[in-house]
């Protein structure tokens, strides 16, 4: 969403993206992860000893989902948080909302992984 309440990107584009996800039949497996949120049981992590693959953590302003955002000091807990960033704008499709603003993001996070 953009400050003025409207969308970030188009309706065609919408459209043609959820046409897209139903036409090649993974509109479900999309919609998995916010399923399994709110009917399986939550997955233990193993405290104390932080998974070893480099983990970044972006978040989006703009948002629309009913998650929360995890604090980062749990995060930290749990994976290796070699980035942790937040914008104000982005939403749940940044690279069609803000294409520029994740380019950035994926370029500062890998630069200090090369």
């Amino acid at each position: 969403m953009r400050d003025d309440g409207g969308t970030a990107f188009d309706r065609e584009l919408l459209l043609g993206t959820l046409t897209l996800y139903w036409a090649t039949n993974t509109i479900g497996s999309s919609l998995l992860p916010y399923w399994a949120g709110r009917h399986l049981p939550v997955t233990d992590l193993a405290e104390g000893t932080p998974a070893p693959v480099p983990t970044a953590i972006t978040i989006f302003g703009g948002e629309r989902v009913p998650f929360p955002k995890p604090p980062q000091e749990m995060v930290a807990r749990y994976f290796n948080l070699v980035r942790w960033a937040e914008y104000d704008r982005g939403g749940h499709f940044p690279a069609v909302a803000e294409p520029e603003l994740l380019v950035d993001v994926l370029r500062a996070t890998f630069r200090r992984l090369r």
